[in-house]
């Protein structure tokens, strides 16, 4: 169908975007050893972060044979840990249905409202994705509209209200695999992160039951709250050419948008984060055609 070229385009905006000179380390280490396992244990040189606190990067782009046009919102919330991680679970399961009602419902922006969290590398964000007729910019005030109201939001939310969120959530992480294709994915999406912690559920769970509403005000005003200074946001607009080739309406931007030319622009500015801390080490070595733990 139509909108799985857009879709795809976007995605793979995205992946040029988070991609990093990692992938310059793999290619080192193929020309090494030729086993394709060897690359559970390649050593992580360097993962990005975004540039400086209270930062907005804009990446645009135009795609030809589309009707319509999409935006992928990213909040990014700090490097991945145990509390981090359960907070920005928590507040995906609280702020999904409010964001599909205000965006498809109510304002009728697009048929396909999208939000959730992207974890790489150790980092983690908040995403909303939107695909319309509309001009991209357009959707991104709307969503830093709605951005405003969820402060707000939180607040007004009753304690029981907040534990139906929590049970939830508990009881999805809870949820034992329905088959080995849900099963491996869970362990193998901790192998390919480097954490191996294999029991993150139950962890998750631990911190959950003593996660407070306040909790996740804090979390919402420090990353993701419009006026926070430690904000870091990053928008990708893939535009129709039928659509929006000379739609001046909307060519000027904020002037504290960074308008990014080239990815490359972005990759320059960003400092390295911490290599990630493993819940279980190993240790490995390649000699030969054998691979050794």
């Amino acid at each position: 169908m139509w909108y799985l070229g857009i879709l795809y385009f976007i995605e793979l905006a995205i992946f040029v975007l988070f991609a990093n000179c990692q992938m310059a380390n793999y290619a080192h280490e193929f020309s090494k050893c030729s086993l394709r396992h060897r690359l559970l244990v390649f050593d992580h040189k360097c993962l990005r972060m975004f540039g400086p606190l209270n930062s907005s990067f804009l990446y645009q782009r135009y795609i030809s044979g589309q009707p319509a046009s999409a935006i992928y919102y990213y909040l990014q919330c700090g490097e991945q840990s145990t509390l981090n991680d359960t907070l920005l679970n928590l507040f995906c399961q609280i702020i999904g249905e409010p964001v599909f009602n205000k965006l498809r419902t109510e304002q009728q922006l697009g048929y396909i409202v999208q939000a959730g969290l992207r974890r790489s590398n150790k980092l983690q964000g908040f995403r909303i994705l939107v695909q319309s007729s509309y001009h991209p910019n357009k959707i991104d005030k709307c969503i830093e509209e709605f951005l405003l109201t969820v402060n707000k939001l939180l607040e007004d939310m009753s304690d029981e209200e907040f534990n139906v969120h929590v049970q939830s959530l508990m009881t999805h992480l809870l949820e034992k695999p329905k088959g080995m294709q849900d099963r491996f994915g869970r362990l193998w999406s901790e192998i390919a992160c480097r954490h191996y912690n294999f029991k993150r559920h139950l962890h998750e769970v631990d911190v959950l039951k003593s996660l407070k509403k306040n909790d996740v005000i804090d979390f919402f005003r420090r990353y993701m709250d419009p006026s926070s200074c430690r904000r870091r946001k990053l928008t990708v607009h893939v535009l129709s050419n039928e659509e929006h080739s000379y739609d001046s309406e909307y060519n000027n931007h904020d002037e504290k948008v960074i308008v990014l030319k080239d990815y490359t622009e972005l990759k320059r500015c960003c400092p390295l984060s911490a290599l990630a801390r493993p819940f279980m080490m190993f240790t490995s070595k390649c000699e030969g055609n054998v691979l050794r733990f």
